[in-house]
Order: structure tokens, then sequence, then C-alpha cells
């Protein structure tokens, strides 16, 4: 039996998806200690690596800060990056688009996702 179209595409992203950076301000990495109401975007965090991890993919988080220079860490935010995925609500929204339109001048970036991440409705 033939693969279907949903399943094809599913696996040429699976398989061109090797290494990805989660970006957000509010983000709580899965390997901290959550402070008090984190637990939504601690678990959001644990279940993206958890789901990674079970693909044999790699999956980094940064946190944003708008006292923090980001173009400092460009390097590590972007490169060799298959796929960006990028909280639309920044503490300013000119920040994502911002950081959208870096990561796609940079070399061997495959993809981005801007998702609205709100733990509210996880």
């Amino acid at each position: 039996m033939s693969e279907s179209y949903a399943d094809l595409a599913r696996n040429i992203i699976r398989d061109s998806i090797v290494s990805a950076i989660y970006v957000d301000d509010a983000i709580v990495e899965p390997y901290s200690v959550p402070g008090e109401n984190q637990n939504a975007q601690f678990t959001l965090a644990q279940n993206m690596y958890a789901s990674f991890r079970k693909e044999g993919k790699s999956i980094d988080f940064y946190k944003f800060r708008k006292d923090k220079n980001w173009q400092d860490d460009r390097h590590y935010l972007f490169k060799n990056r298959d796929l960006l995925i990028l909280d639309w609500q920044l503490d300013i929204r000119d920040w994502t688009l911002e950081l959208a339109n870096s990561q796609q001048s940079t070399v061997n970036s495959q993809l981005s996702t801007i998702i609205p991440v709100q733990p509210e409705l996880i």
C-alpha cells in the first residue's frame, strides 16, 4: 500500500529536522525547577523535549530577554538549526519579526514556525 500524501509530507519534514531551537520570553527549560505559576510553561517545554528526544532529534531552549542583545547569541540561535520555534508574543511583537527575518537569512536554516504559546490552552 502506498503512503498517503499527508504521511509522505510528515516523513519529509521529520527527516529534514535534526536540530531545533525554541525561543520564548516566558520559557521554563525542561531541566530546570519551575517557579510559582510556571507549571504550564514547564510542562510545554518538557513535552517538546520528550517528543524531540523520542524521534532522535535535538531541541534547545532560549529565553528571550529584551534587556539582552540577542544579536550576541545569533550564531548559537541559528547556526545549523533546521527548525526555529518562535513565540509570536515576545515582549514586543517587533522582536518576533526581527528574529524570524534574521533566521531566514542564515545559512542552513530550513524551517521556522511562529506559534502562539498560551499555556492556559494546553
